[in-house]
């Protein structure tokens, strides 16, 4: 609800005409599977459908995720693309390994800021270690 305040953005969005998904609730929204982004600093957590992490400084070295319970080294200067599949599981892309479905994601790195955004807008700045995974029946909460 912080996130919401912050960016100014509505914390319930009502179902368009014949978009499919999730149970409708008294106040009209809809509940669908979203990654929950949990930051380093963990008082911070959103839902979202879409992000993807870009670093912001040049030449970033190598990050280190952990793909459910698989660790792979991926060069840090590449943005790591994650979306939902409607199955409710996450699509890892990077360009070493290719295209990942995985349920959780931990995303490395010993230092460097990573600008995340999130539903195809960049949002702020992050630093590792973040976790992203998969939740079954939440509300979305940011919509492009």
């Amino acid at each position: 609800m912080r996130a919401a305040a912050l960016w100014r953005i509505p914390l319930l969005m009502e179902r368009r005409e014949g978009a499919p998904g999730g149970e409708l609730n008294i106040f009209r929204a809809h509940r669908r599977p979203v990654i929950g982004v949990h930051l380093a600093e963990g008082n911070f957590a959103v839902g979202v459908r879409e992000t993807a992490l870009v670093a912001l400084q040049p030449h970033p070295g190598n990050v280190r995720l952990i793909l459910d319970n698989e660790k792979i080294i991926a060069p840090g200067e590449q943005p790591l693309h994650v979306r939902l599949t409607g199955e409710g599981q996450l699509d890892v892309r990077g360009h070493t390994f290719g295209l990942r479905r995985v349920r959780r994601l931990r995303f490395e790195r010993a230092w460097g800021t990573y600008r995340l955004d999130i539903d195809g807008a960049p949002s702020r700045d992050v630093h590792a270690p973040l976790r992203l995974e998969a939740q079954p029946g939440r509300l979305h909460l940011l919509h492009p």
